[in-house]
């Protein structure tokens, strides 16, 4: 098994990891160590074949996705008091049997989704990443939960980007990066906003408006 391949079955296995768990911080950690998995994809390719830009943006996304964006979240829980998310509909337990599900289900049905040349199964992990995002984003209680579901989401969308195609330019990667850290900049405020509103962040409960 190739460097490449142990990256991406290791941010599968943490995006996994990290939808069976309910601790905020344990949460964020396996965020954290998705993104470092994320970014030494590039990286890794970028010094194998000299590729500066490349090891730009490994860097850029380690210090984005595996640093700053989950230690913004965690100072956010802390100011708010969060610990645990507790899930909606399904339990911990129960939406790591399904993520288990889909992780294999996509596995071996990665070669629909791949293109020519690709990495072996990357296309299926990060498939895979895709839909444990969304399945957190679905059980999850607090409104903390639904964005890292979001942002496992978008790793996997990352991950299925840079294996299955080539040539994308560096100033649209780093964009695309800088986009997204300002969105959770502002996601920040908003918790605070929902909580100075609602008083909580439980987004099952929220079936009004307040002025």
């Amino acid at each position: 098994m190739t460097v490449t391949q142990e990256l991406i079955s290791f941010s599968a296995m943490a995006s996994l990891w990290t939808l069976g768990i309910i601790r905020v911080r344990n949460m964020l950690w396996g965020l954290a160590f998705v993104g470092a998995a994320l970014g030494f994809l590039p990286l890794h390719d970028g010094l194998q074949h000299g590729n500066v830009s490349e090891i730009w943006l490994g860097c850029a996304v380690i210090a984005t996705k595996a640093i700053g964006v989950p230690l913004f979240l965690n100072w956010n829980a802390l100011r708010l008091n969060i610990v645990r998310d507790r899930t909606v509909g399904l339990g911990p337990g129960a939406a790591l049997l399904l993520g288990s599900a889909l992780v294999v289900l996509f596995y071996f049905n990665g070669d629909r989704f791949s293109s020519p040349g690709s990495t072996l199964h990357s296309a299926g992990f990060s498939m895979a990443i895709v839909a444990i995002g969304l399945t957190m984003m679905l059980t999850r209680r607090l409104a903390v939960g639904l964005l890292i579901g979001f942002l496992i989401l978008d790793n996997g969308i990352f991950m299925y980007g840079f294996t299955q195609t080539r040539g994308m330019p560096l100033i649209i990667d780093l964009g695309v990066l800088f986009d997204l850290f300002a969105a959770i900049l502002l996601a920040g405020f908003v918790l605070f906003r929902i909580r100075s509103t609602f008083e909580h962040l439980d987004v099952s409960e929220m079936k009004e408006l307040r002025g």
